[in-house]
């Protein structure tokens, strides 16, 4: 039993230290770059906002108001908002802000194709209706700082297919420690992700803030290929371009940040999470091998207590987590430098020794549990139940 935990604490170890270590180079590259300021003097492209909303009436107001406050000039923008056959008043509270600007558009989607996914149906509806060179997407539940478009822009080189941005959750003095545990996770995994593009290892990225040239969606086809699969519009997406050979980059600014709200209960974090992980087993070999090792990292890191107790080997056990300790404050460090962002040391203390346990018991639920996401009920495939 010893000996087989300490070889796979190991192998999982080795893995979980060839990602993070390649991320940490990645982002020690970003802290080197130096952005530069909108080249007005060159034709600026136009841009298709795109968000695809269900049930988000308490949000989307606020949401509107941050992108129609951009300072990016409002000629070149549009705003295209695609209702996915919301039963609250979303369609009612974006169709008044329509009727005081026209820059928003409104698409309404009654039906949906149960054997693909909502929100990429709902993307690709709004894709369609959209006129701009570039398009930007992001949640229904974000606030965008007023040069969010022109940072996203900023980062688009002439060989540059799509920049990711970063997402961070706004916290309050009185949120929970499950909130907090999220925000921090949340925090790190999109640094990771900055990281490990920069490197040319596209592993991550968030919908949320994202933008990408109209010809690579057409080049990669979309969706297409899959569209089954109930989450990935964002990462799936980009995973298909940078096999294509597009260029990928990460904007590395604190004004590339929206800001979104951390889920109400354990339940909805607990669905979320394993909707989040759901794709887990259909991305390219090398990453699936890559991602095991982790899992196996973090299996034996959540065994060690047991261990422990019958066989000692706390030195051992100590090393393990202290690799993991400093590696990722490490990332959270450069981080900071990066994007402004604010770290909590001593929720990272604690947060970091569950870390191993609620990420292992998300993997297994992603992938063999089924999970709800805006009222309806999934599996890893987009079909409900």
């Amino acid at each position: 039993m010893i000996t087989l935990w300490t070889f796979l604490l190991a192998i999982g170890g080795a893995g979980y230290l060839f990602l993070v270590g390649v991320a940490i180079i990645g982002l020690v590259k970003l802290t080197k770059n130096t952005t530069t300021k909108l080249n007005s003097d060159k034709k600026l492209p136009t841009v298709s906002v795109v968000i695809a909303a269900r049930n988000e009436e308490s949000n989307i107001a606020d949401t509107l108001n941050s992108l129609l406050a951009q300072d990016y000039p409002q000629e070149l923008v549009e705003i295209v908002v695609v209702n996915d056959r919301s039963s609250d008043r979303t369609r009612e509270v974006v169709e008044s802000l329509k009727e005081k600007h026209p820059r928003i558009k409104l698409i309404d989607r009654d039906n949906c194709n149960p054997e693909f996914s909502p929100k990429k149906q709902a993307l690709e509806a709004g894709i369609i209706a959209s006129t701009g060179e570039l398009i930007v997407t992001t949640d229904a539940d974000c606030l965008h700082q007023p040069n969010w478009i022109t940072t996203l822009v900023i980062f688009l080189k002439h060989d540059v297919g799509m920049v990711v941005g970063q997402a961070r959750f706004i916290l309050k003095d009185d949120d929970s420690v499950w909130q907090r545990f999220q925000a921090l996770d949340y925090q790190a995994q999109a640094v990771l992700a900055a990281g490990l593009i920069s490197f040319g290892m596209p592993f991550n990225c968030s919908g949320a803030s994202l933008a990408y040239r109209r010809e690579l969606y057409d080049d990669v086809n979309g969706w297409d290929g899959v569209n089954h699969l109930i989450s990935g519009d964002d990462e799936l997406l980009m995973a298909k371009a940078h096999q294509k050979g597009w260029k990928v980059v990460a904007a590395t600014t604190s004004s590339a940040v929206v800001k979104t709200l951390p889920v109400n209960s354990l339940r909805e974090l607990w669905h979320q999470r394993i909707r989040w992980g759901s794709k887990g087993l259909h991305y390219r070999p090398s990453r699936v091998i890559v991602l095991f090792g982790i899992f196996l990292f973090y299996s034996m890191l959540t065994i060690s207590p047991l261990i422990w107790l019958k066989y000692g080997l706390l030195d051992m056990i100590l090393i393990a987590f202290g690799l993991k300790y400093i590696l990722d404050g490490t990332v959270l460090l450069l981080g900071k430098r990066l994007f402004s962002d604010r770290i909590c040391w001593g929720s990272f203390l604690f947060l970091e020794l569950l870390h191993p346990l609620v990420i292992m018991l998300l993997a297994f639920g992603g992938s063999f549990s089924q999970f709800e996401w805006k009222g309806q009920k999934y599996r890893q495939r987009s079909k409900s139940f």
